[in-house]
């Protein structure tokens, strides 16, 4: 699939599987990071450690490493650069609809 192609640049909100090939892990996250949207990216390894470092590398939101595709709602929900505006779920959702105010009074 050629990089520039709108099924790898685009964000796909159906069960569409995208794939391309790569040589080193760098060059696979290089890819993967080159988007304008990170809201979730699955991760297939067999080496536990790999997925770790390649997840910890990736710009978006959610990595399902070797996981089914799930999302807590403890937790926020909301992805990296275009992919949304702020956060759902959980208790950073809630800073949507608060105005922090600082106020230094004299000791």
């Amino acid at each position: 699939m050629p990089k520039n192609s709108p099924l790898w640049r685009d964000e796909i909100f159906d069960p569409v599987p995208r794939m391309r090939a790569f040589d080193t892990e760098d060059e696979a996250i290089a890819m993967a990071n080159d988007k304008p949207y990170g809201l979730v990216v699955p991760v297939a390894t067999r080496y536990c450690e790999r997925g770790t470092r390649v997840s910890n590398a990736l710009e978006v939101r959610v990595v399902w490493a070797g996981a089914p595709q799930m999302n807590f709602p403890k937790t926020s929900w909301g992805g990296y650069t275009q992919s949304s505006l702020g956060r759902e779920l959980g208790p950073f959702a809630l800073a949507a609809y608060q105005e922090i105010k600082q106020v230094l009074l004299p000791a």
